[in-house]
């Protein structure tokens, strides 16, 4: 398997979910950025690149030309929620986009999303279904929507088999503190772990809870419960990750919040050979990265640093 691109394009939304952490920064990638990414990357074998945001990647003015210069390196899929135009579904069709589609709540969808869009989801989601959009619906499991993603997960078990969507996709929320007050609890992630173990048609996957386990309060914990019941993201063992935000920074992975370096020094942190980045001495201002230990390049997200035996860089873990 080749690399994962992730590309946040976009800080701006239209949207207040309580969930989110939305920027209130208002910055953009262009598609100047996308291409000296890409290109810069290419030689590290991209296998996908992934569009999506710190706010709403369509509200990127330059979002039908990053589509269309993405799809040169790879399968392109696309996090987004809400409202969306025939235009920009035709496109997706075009350079046959997976879509990953959040739907967070089905019940008290005012108080949580700020507008009407819990009332409107489903309606541009049977849009994107009758396109022949290939979708997979995304959701992130709080401590407060519990059975608001039961539900949503039994609805998608049944497109799925019908053969409407590939099926479902949850994250446990974003947390950076263990009493953060959205942060499931360990019986309500196992619970949903449990539902969906059962479930034989499509694709249903809990990914593993990446900055839920930032404090190392929580490393353990989840490495048990995930173990069993669902899928552990494998970024520094068995694939490559890297993303480029919105501030032009590169980081780890789309969930990491240490950028590793800015864009236009790519090459400093990763040399070109796969060797060199693991043995050879690293440039000095490798340095102050806070990947950098005992003159090598330690690589690997927080997460995997802990739990992996072999950290590797992002990049060379690329190598089969």
């Amino acid at each position: 398997m080749g690399l994962i691109v992730h590309l946040f394009i976009e800080s701006r939304c239209n949207y207040r979910c309580k969930h989110c952490f939305t920027s209130k920064k208002n910055e953009r990638l262009t598609v100047k950025d996308v291409k000296y990414f890409l290109d810069m990357m290419s030689s590290y074998n991209i296998d996908s690149v992934n569009i999506a945001g710190s706010g709403n990647p369509l509200l990127n003015s330059e979002f039908d030309r990053i589509i269309s210069y993405c799809s040169n390196y790879g399968d392109v899929t696309l996090n987004f929620r809400g409202i969306i135009d025939d235009s920009k579904i035709l496109l997706l069709k075009d350079y046959n986009v997976k879509v990953y589609y959040s739907i967070d709540r089905i019940y008290n969808t005012r108080e949580f999303y700020g507008n009407n869009l819990g009332e409107i989801q489903w309606d541009y989601l049977v849009k994107l279904i009758e396109s022949d959009v290939e979708i997979i619906i995304r959701t992130t499991v709080m401590r407060d929507n519990i059975k608001d993603v039961k539900d949503i997960i039994s609805t998608a078990h049944t497109m799925a088999q019908n053969g409407w969507i590939e099926g479902w996709y949850g994250m446990p929320y974003v947390a950076h503190k263990p009493d953060d007050p959205l942060l499931p609890s360990d019986e309500q992630l196992l619970t949903i772990y449990r539902t969906i173990s059962s479930i034989t048609d499509g694709v249903f996957l809990l990914v593993h809870p990446v900055t839920n386990a930032l404090d190392p309060r929580l490393h353990r914990k989840f490495k048990e419960m995930v173990e069993p019941y669902g899928w552990t993201c494998g970024f520094g063992k068995k694939d490559g990750r890297v993303c480029l935000k919105e501030d032009k920074m590169v980081y780890g992975c789309a969930f990491d919040i240490e950028p590793l370096t800015d864009m236009k020094d790519i090459e400093c942190l990763w040399c070109k050979a796969e060797e060199k980045a693991m043995s050879a001495p690293l440039p000095d201002k490798c340095r102050n990265c806070s990947m950098y230990r005992k003159g090598k390049c330690k690589g690997g997200c927080i997460v995997t640093r802990t739990y992996a035996n072999d950290v590797v860089c992002p990049i060379a873990a690329v190598r089969n």
